[in-house]
């Protein structure tokens, strides 16, 4: 049914009494929109967070090389260097030369050359393509990396094992159920709890496997904190797969 719906779907632009929406200008104020090719509001979406952020702008404009176009490119259209600087001219320096905005058709290709699922036209997840980018384009990651620690606790002997691992973004959940206003801060900090349901390891101490407490921590600290929100959860009435649409403060 989605699918049919996605295939068939009229995109007018008028609201449910048919009258036409108000078109904000391009700009300083609004930004620029990014037209959906179809299948690309995932890419969009995290392109939008992307440019609306100082810092990863700043980072992304000095590994470029700044945001003229480089004249010792032969194929500018298969340069992802170049069609970062197409992009960033449009969306940050002149937006009000798009009065209804850009299809950013020729940067999906580029990025997503030799990819299978993004280069298809199937609808795809935005932090699957948020960790694909990672991948690719080494200023992203350089902005939202940062250094995990994962601390267990034996709850027999109190012995502990670490373990650090690199990580560029961090998954939270929400509370089970409709609530009407999710505060994001207190999920961060639920992420950094302690945990122990069912965790156990291999204890050096007890020779045997162990009950633990599990409790994650930073040791740097990332310019750009990407949180990932888990909206898909279980509805246990039918155990059917649903997305949660709670609001977040």
């Amino acid at each position: 049914l989605q699918v049919e719906q996605n295939m068939q779907w009229d995109f007018r632009m008028t609201d449910s009494q048919g009258k036409e929406f108000v078109l904000l200008p391009n700009g300083e104020k609004y930004g620029l929109g990014l037209q959906n090719l179809g299948n690309s509001c995932y890419m969009n979406s995290i392109l939008q967070v992307l440019f609306h952020d100082s810092q990863w702008v700043d980072t992304m404009v000095d590994s470029c090389g700044g945001f003229e176009f480089p004249r010792d490119v032969m194929f500018p259209a298969t340069n992802l260097r170049c069609q970062w600087i197409k992009l960033y001219r449009a969306v940050k320096l002149e937006p009000e030369l798009y009065p209804h905005g850009i299809k950013p058709t020729s940067f999906k290709r580029c990025i997503t050359h030799g990819n299978e699922e993004f280069s298809s036209q199937r609808q795809q997840d935005a932090m699957e393509f948020f960790t694909y980018l990672m991948d690719r384009v080494d200023a992203v990651g350089d902005v939202t990396q940062f250094m995990l620690m994962d601390k267990l606790t034996c709850n027999q002997c109190g012995g502990v094992k670490y373990t650090e691992q690199v990580g560029n973004s961090i998954q939270v959940s929400l509370p089970e159920g409709i609530h009407e206003g999710v505060n994001i801060t207190n999920q961060i900090k639920q992420y950094f709890q302690p945990n122990n349901d069912d965790i156990k390891f291999d204890c050096t101490q007890c020779h045997t496997s162990v009950n633990a407490t599990k409790e994650l921590s930073m040791d740097t600290a990332p310019d750009l904190l990407v949180v990932n929100v888990m909206r898909m959860q279980i509805d246990k009435t039918n155990w059917s797969v649903v997305k949660t649409s709670d609001p977040l403060e």
